[in-house]
Protein backbone atom coordinates (compact mmCIF):
# COMPACT_ATOMS: atom_id res chain seq x y z
CA UNK A 1 0.00 0.00 0.00
CA UNK A 2 1.07 3.77 -0.66
CA UNK A 3 2.35 5.76 2.40
CA UNK A 4 0.42 9.02 2.10
CA UNK A 5 2.38 11.30 4.24
CA UNK A 6 6.19 10.94 2.81
CA UNK A 7 8.69 12.70 4.95
CA UNK A 8 10.67 15.16 2.41
CA UNK A 9 13.14 17.50 2.07
CA UNK A 10 11.96 21.36 2.83
CA UNK A 11 13.76 24.14 1.19
CA UNK A 12 15.99 25.02 4.75
CA UNK A 13 17.19 21.36 4.85
CA UNK A 14 17.66 20.98 0.85
CA UNK A 15 20.13 23.88 1.21
CA UNK A 16 21.86 22.55 4.43
CA UNK A 17 22.16 19.75 2.84
CA UNK A 18 23.36 21.31 -0.60
CA UNK A 19 26.07 23.23 1.77
CA UNK A 20 27.43 20.29 3.33
CA UNK A 21 28.07 18.84 -0.38
CA UNK A 22 29.81 21.47 -1.42
CA UNK A 23 32.35 21.56 1.63
CA UNK A 24 32.81 18.04 1.07
CA UNK A 25 34.16 17.97 -2.63
CA UNK A 26 35.83 21.42 -2.27
CA UNK A 27 39.56 19.37 -2.74
CA UNK A 28 38.09 17.31 -5.77
CA UNK A 29 37.43 20.68 -7.62
CA UNK A 30 41.38 21.87 -7.65
CA UNK A 31 42.16 18.35 -9.16
CA UNK A 32 39.38 18.70 -11.99
CA UNK A 33 40.17 22.25 -12.80
CA UNK A 34 43.88 21.13 -12.90
CA UNK A 35 42.46 17.92 -15.36
CA UNK A 36 40.27 20.20 -17.40
CA UNK A 37 43.46 22.89 -17.74
CA UNK A 38 45.78 20.19 -19.52
CA UNK A 39 43.21 17.31 -21.12
CA UNK A 40 39.73 18.66 -21.26
CA UNK A 41 39.91 22.41 -22.10
CA UNK A 42 36.01 23.28 -23.14
CA UNK A 43 35.45 22.77 -19.29
CA UNK A 44 38.32 24.23 -17.40
CA UNK A 45 35.52 26.42 -15.39
CA UNK A 46 35.00 24.74 -12.59
CA UNK A 47 36.94 26.71 -9.83
CA UNK A 48 37.23 29.62 -12.70
CA UNK A 49 34.91 31.76 -14.41
CA UNK A 50 34.99 32.35 -18.60
CA UNK A 51 33.58 34.31 -21.09
CA UNK A 52 31.54 32.56 -23.62
CA UNK A 53 33.94 32.07 -26.77
CA UNK A 54 36.96 33.13 -25.25
CA UNK A 55 40.07 30.70 -25.98
CA UNK A 56 40.30 27.58 -23.65
CA UNK A 57 43.65 26.22 -24.36
CA UNK A 58 45.95 29.08 -24.11
CA UNK A 59 48.19 28.03 -21.58
CA UNK A 60 48.86 24.58 -24.09
CA UNK A 61 52.28 24.13 -25.72
CA UNK A 62 51.50 20.49 -25.99
CA UNK A 63 47.98 18.68 -27.14
CA UNK A 64 49.15 15.19 -26.35
CA UNK A 65 46.58 14.71 -23.64
CA UNK A 66 43.30 16.40 -25.55
CA UNK A 67 43.51 14.10 -28.48
CA UNK A 68 44.52 10.80 -25.75
CA UNK A 69 41.50 12.19 -24.31
CA UNK A 70 39.19 12.47 -27.27
CA UNK A 71 40.54 8.96 -28.64
CA UNK A 72 39.78 6.95 -25.10
CA UNK A 73 36.13 8.27 -25.64
CA UNK A 74 35.87 7.47 -28.92
CA UNK A 75 37.44 3.89 -28.58
CA UNK A 76 34.96 3.86 -25.75
CA UNK A 77 32.06 4.66 -27.25
CA UNK A 78 32.49 2.41 -30.19
CA UNK A 79 33.15 -0.76 -28.55
CA UNK A 80 30.25 0.22 -25.78
CA UNK A 81 27.55 1.28 -27.58
CA UNK A 82 27.94 1.59 -30.83
CA UNK A 83 25.16 3.07 -32.94
CA UNK A 84 25.41 0.07 -35.67
CA UNK A 85 26.11 -2.50 -33.14
CA UNK A 86 22.77 -4.34 -30.92
CA UNK A 87 25.17 -3.65 -27.83
CA UNK A 88 22.43 -4.83 -25.35
CA UNK A 89 20.00 -7.78 -24.77
CA UNK A 90 17.28 -8.49 -22.57
CA UNK A 91 16.73 -11.32 -20.24
CA UNK A 92 14.11 -12.30 -17.71
CA UNK A 93 16.57 -13.57 -15.60
CA UNK A 94 15.50 -17.53 -15.60
CA UNK A 95 17.47 -19.75 -18.04
CA UNK A 96 14.62 -21.63 -18.47
CA UNK A 97 11.96 -19.15 -19.53
CA UNK A 98 14.39 -17.45 -22.11
CA UNK A 99 14.89 -20.41 -23.83
CA UNK A 100 11.06 -20.72 -24.65
CA UNK A 101 10.72 -19.66 -28.31
CA UNK A 102 7.98 -17.25 -27.80
CA UNK A 103 10.08 -15.23 -24.69
CA UNK A 104 13.08 -15.41 -26.67
CA UNK A 105 11.17 -13.49 -29.76
CA UNK A 106 9.41 -11.38 -27.98
CA UNK A 107 12.61 -10.45 -25.89
CA UNK A 108 14.47 -9.72 -29.07
CA UNK A 109 11.82 -7.63 -30.55
CA UNK A 110 11.72 -5.47 -27.69
CA UNK A 111 15.43 -5.05 -27.69
CA UNK A 112 15.32 -4.04 -31.29
CA UNK A 113 12.74 -1.28 -30.67
CA UNK A 114 14.27 0.19 -27.76
CA UNK A 115 17.62 0.15 -29.73
CA UNK A 116 15.81 2.12 -32.54
CA UNK A 117 14.44 4.38 -29.93
CA UNK A 118 18.00 5.16 -28.79
CA UNK A 119 19.35 5.64 -31.73
CA UNK A 120 16.38 8.09 -33.18
CA UNK A 121 17.00 9.89 -29.60
CA UNK A 122 20.21 12.40 -28.45
CA UNK A 123 21.23 9.63 -26.94
CA UNK A 124 24.37 8.94 -28.87
CA UNK A 125 25.25 12.38 -28.45
CA UNK A 126 25.11 12.53 -24.73
CA UNK A 127 26.47 9.27 -24.41
CA UNK A 128 29.86 10.55 -25.79
CA UNK A 129 30.21 13.61 -23.58
CA UNK A 130 29.70 11.37 -20.67
CA UNK A 131 32.58 9.16 -22.09
CA UNK A 132 35.21 12.41 -22.21
CA UNK A 133 34.13 13.31 -18.50
CA UNK A 134 34.47 9.58 -17.33
CA UNK A 135 38.56 9.32 -19.31
CA UNK A 136 39.04 12.81 -17.78
CA UNK A 137 37.37 13.69 -14.62
CA UNK A 138 36.36 9.94 -13.36
CA UNK A 139 32.96 10.76 -12.50
CA UNK A 140 30.02 10.93 -15.42
CA UNK A 141 26.45 11.61 -15.02
CA UNK A 142 23.46 11.28 -17.21
CA UNK A 143 20.17 12.14 -16.57
CA UNK A 144 17.29 10.33 -18.88
CA UNK A 145 13.24 11.70 -18.86
CA UNK A 146 10.62 11.17 -21.06
CA UNK A 147 10.11 12.92 -24.52
CA UNK A 148 6.77 13.81 -26.33
CA UNK A 149 8.63 13.71 -29.71
CA UNK A 150 11.75 11.06 -29.13
CA UNK A 151 9.83 8.77 -26.33
CA UNK A 152 12.86 9.20 -24.01
CA UNK A 153 15.37 12.48 -24.13
CA UNK A 154 19.30 12.20 -22.43
CA UNK A 155 21.21 14.73 -21.07
CA UNK A 156 25.02 14.86 -19.64
CA UNK A 157 25.46 17.02 -16.73
CA UNK A 158 28.59 19.45 -16.28
CA UNK A 159 30.50 17.22 -13.47
CA UNK A 160 30.62 21.64 -11.45
CA UNK A 161 27.14 20.86 -10.96
CA UNK A 162 26.29 17.83 -9.77
CA UNK A 163 26.73 16.64 -6.03
CA UNK A 164 26.66 12.80 -5.31
CA UNK A 165 26.35 10.57 -2.24
CA UNK A 166 26.73 6.76 -2.33
CA UNK A 167 24.47 3.90 0.25
CA UNK A 168 26.21 1.38 2.19
CA UNK A 169 26.53 -0.52 -1.42
CA UNK A 170 28.93 1.78 -2.73
CA UNK A 171 25.62 2.54 -5.28
CA UNK A 172 25.10 6.30 -5.73
CA UNK A 173 21.66 7.00 -4.99
CA UNK A 174 21.15 10.60 -4.70
CA UNK A 175 22.31 13.49 -6.62
CA UNK A 176 21.77 17.25 -6.06
CA UNK A 177 22.38 19.16 -9.58
CA UNK A 178 22.45 22.78 -9.20
CA UNK A 179 22.23 24.82 -12.42
CA UNK A 180 20.57 28.60 -12.91
CA UNK A 181 17.14 29.61 -14.66
CA UNK A 182 15.63 33.04 -15.32
CA UNK A 183 11.60 33.77 -14.43
CA UNK A 184 11.01 32.61 -18.30
CA UNK A 185 12.80 29.51 -18.02
CA UNK A 186 11.03 28.10 -14.77
CA UNK A 187 7.74 29.08 -16.21
CA UNK A 188 8.04 27.40 -19.74
CA UNK A 189 9.57 23.77 -17.34
CA UNK A 190 6.95 24.22 -14.22
CA UNK A 191 4.26 26.80 -15.11
CA UNK A 192 3.34 30.11 -14.25
CA UNK A 193 1.37 28.43 -10.59
CA UNK A 194 4.62 26.91 -9.56
CA UNK A 195 6.48 30.37 -9.00
CA UNK A 196 6.68 32.51 -5.96
CA UNK A 197 5.43 35.79 -6.54
CA UNK A 198 8.61 37.70 -7.13
CA UNK A 199 9.49 35.91 -10.11
CA UNK A 200 5.97 35.92 -11.48
CA UNK A 201 6.01 39.84 -10.86
CA UNK A 202 9.70 39.70 -12.62
CA UNK A 203 8.26 37.27 -15.54
CA UNK A 204 5.57 40.03 -16.13
CA UNK A 205 8.33 42.38 -16.44
CA UNK A 206 10.25 40.53 -18.88
CA UNK A 207 13.23 40.41 -16.12
CA UNK A 208 15.96 37.94 -16.92
CA UNK A 209 17.66 37.87 -13.33
CA UNK A 210 19.12 34.33 -12.86
CA UNK A 211 18.62 31.86 -9.85
CA UNK A 212 20.09 29.21 -8.36
CA UNK A 213 18.06 25.86 -8.60
CA UNK A 214 18.54 22.50 -7.75
CA UNK A 215 17.47 19.37 -8.70
CA UNK A 216 16.53 16.99 -5.86
CA UNK A 217 16.66 13.21 -6.13
CA UNK A 218 17.26 10.72 -3.51
CA UNK A 219 15.74 7.71 -2.31
CA UNK A 220 12.66 8.04 0.23
CA UNK A 221 13.47 5.32 2.64
CA UNK A 222 16.62 8.13 3.98
CA UNK A 223 13.43 10.07 5.44
CA UNK A 224 11.07 7.32 5.38
CA UNK A 225 12.51 4.06 6.85
CA UNK A 226 9.26 1.98 7.08
CA UNK A 227 8.10 2.96 3.24
CA UNK A 228 7.00 0.43 1.09
CA UNK A 229 5.87 1.87 -2.09
CA UNK A 230 6.22 1.16 -5.50
CA UNK A 231 8.25 4.27 -6.30
CA UNK A 232 11.08 4.20 -4.37
CA UNK A 233 12.95 7.30 -5.27
CA UNK A 234 11.70 11.08 -4.35
CA UNK A 235 12.51 14.36 -6.45
CA UNK A 236 12.12 17.41 -5.98
CA UNK A 237 13.10 20.85 -7.14
CA UNK A 238 14.06 24.38 -5.04
CA UNK A 239 15.00 27.63 -6.04
CA UNK A 240 17.53 27.81 -3.53
CA UNK A 241 17.57 31.61 -2.85
CA UNK A 242 14.06 31.85 -1.91
CA UNK A 243 13.77 28.95 -0.15
CA UNK A 244 10.85 27.51 -2.50
CA UNK A 245 10.01 24.52 -3.85
CA UNK A 246 8.63 24.25 -7.37
CA UNK A 247 7.79 21.30 -8.06
CA UNK A 248 7.94 17.27 -6.37
CA UNK A 249 7.51 14.14 -8.11
CA UNK A 250 8.58 10.14 -7.67
CA UNK A 251 10.66 7.48 -10.01
CA UNK A 252 10.76 4.05 -10.02
CA UNK A 253 14.70 3.53 -10.81
CA UNK A 254 17.30 6.14 -10.25
CA UNK A 255 16.77 8.76 -13.17
CA UNK A 256 20.84 9.59 -13.15
CA UNK A 257 23.59 7.25 -14.78
CA UNK A 258 26.80 8.09 -12.89
CA UNK A 259 29.57 5.90 -13.69
CA UNK A 260 32.91 6.22 -12.31
CA UNK A 261 36.42 5.34 -14.24
CA UNK A 262 37.82 3.97 -10.74
CA UNK A 263 37.58 4.79 -7.06
CA UNK A 264 39.90 5.15 -4.26
CA UNK A 265 38.49 3.29 -0.82
CA UNK A 266 36.35 6.25 1.12
CA UNK A 267 36.20 8.19 -2.09
CA UNK A 268 32.78 8.63 -3.79
CA UNK A 269 34.12 10.48 -6.80
CA UNK A 270 36.19 8.63 -9.54
CA UNK A 271 39.39 8.47 -10.89
CA UNK A 272 40.83 8.91 -14.34
CA UNK A 273 43.10 8.35 -16.54
CA UNK A 274 43.42 11.60 -17.17
CA UNK A 275 44.50 12.10 -13.92
CA UNK A 276 47.19 9.47 -14.25
CA UNK A 277 48.52 11.52 -17.04
CA UNK A 278 48.30 14.93 -15.66
CA UNK A 279 51.80 15.14 -14.62
CA UNK A 280 53.31 13.33 -17.57
CA UNK A 281 50.58 16.08 -19.25
CA UNK A 282 52.35 19.04 -17.15
CA UNK A 283 56.22 18.04 -18.20
CA UNK A 284 55.62 18.09 -21.67
CA UNK A 285 54.06 21.51 -21.26
CA UNK A 286 57.28 23.01 -20.08
CA UNK A 287 59.29 20.97 -21.89
CA UNK A 288 57.82 22.57 -24.70
CA UNK A 289 58.37 25.97 -23.00
CA UNK A 290 61.51 25.54 -22.35
CA UNK A 291 62.78 24.32 -26.25
CA UNK A 292 61.07 27.63 -27.42
CA UNK A 293 62.59 30.02 -25.65
CA UNK A 294 66.26 27.96 -25.84
CA UNK A 295 65.50 28.33 -29.88
CA UNK A 296 64.28 31.71 -29.44
CA UNK A 297 67.43 32.85 -28.41
CA UNK A 298 69.57 30.52 -30.61
CA UNK A 299 67.74 32.19 -33.94
CA UNK A 300 67.80 35.95 -32.42
CA UNK A 301 70.32 36.10 -29.26
CA UNK A 302 70.62 39.12 -26.98
CA UNK A 303 73.57 40.60 -27.79
CA UNK A 304 75.03 43.48 -25.71
CA UNK A 305 77.35 45.99 -28.15
CA UNK A 306 78.38 49.58 -28.94
CA UNK A 307 76.85 50.93 -31.83
CA UNK A 308 79.18 50.26 -35.26
CA UNK A 309 81.75 49.01 -32.37
CA UNK A 310 82.27 45.97 -35.00
CA UNK A 311 82.65 45.44 -38.66
CA UNK A 312 82.74 41.54 -39.13
CA UNK A 313 79.40 39.72 -38.61
CA UNK A 314 79.30 37.97 -35.05
CA UNK A 315 78.99 34.02 -35.19
CA UNK A 316 76.65 32.62 -33.05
Amino acid sequence: MEQRNIKKLTPKQAKKKLEKLRKDRLTWEDHWQDVADYIFTRKNTITTDRTPGEKRAFRLLDNTGMQSNEILAGALHGMLTNPDLQWFEFSTGDLALDSMDSVREWLQKSAKVIHNIFNNSNFQTEVHEMYLDQTSFGTGCMYSEEDEKDVVRFRTKFIKDYYISENYLGVVDEIFHVYKACASDLVEEFGLEKLPRKLVEEYEKDEEKEYECVHCVYPIKSMNPDYRGAQPYISQYFIIELDHELDEGKFNEFPYVTPRWTKAAGEVYGRSPGMNALPEMKVLNKMNETMLIGAQKKVDPPIQMPDDGYIMPIIT
